[in-house]
């Protein structure tokens, strides 16, 4: 299913920005958000370079991976903007066991970069 962790930035006026997420698998369905969060969180597409999804023995969803044979891989997937905390921990339940936070760095279409969050569960996120 796809995670990747929250990042949180402190705004020039003291508030805090809201939190984004980047996911690659199920949590892409606007129907698995809608029914896990109540609400489909404003998306937009995202690249995560340097990693590879790859399929789950006995799992219906993928996990992603770094390391050096990765270099040169992409994973497609969605920053998801707007994230409450509460929100980010029920995406961090619906994850599995193995979910573990990762900071990484995703480029959007438009060539904008987003850096700075995680993922896990081999979700990684900005």
């Amino acid at each position: 299913h796809a995670a990747a962790a929250a990042r949180r930035r402190q705004r020039g006026d003291g508030r805090r920005e809201s939190m984004s997420r980047f996911v690659y698998g199920s949590l892409m369905s606007p129907e698995v958000l809608s029914s896990l969060l109540g609400r489909v969180p404003p998306r937009r597409p995202a690249t995560l370079r340097g990693y590879r999804r790859f399929a789950i023995v006995d799992r219906v969803y993928p996990a992603v991976l770094a390391d050096e044979t990765t270099i040169n891989d992409v994973v497609d997937g969605e920053v998801l903007h707007g994230m409450t905390r509460r929100e980010l921990a029920v995406l961090d339940w619906f994850e599995d066991e193995a979910y573990v936070l990762t900071r990484v760095d995703v480029t959007f279409a438009d060539g904008g970069r987003a850096g700075g969050g995680g993922g896990g569960g081999g979700g990684p996120g900005p």
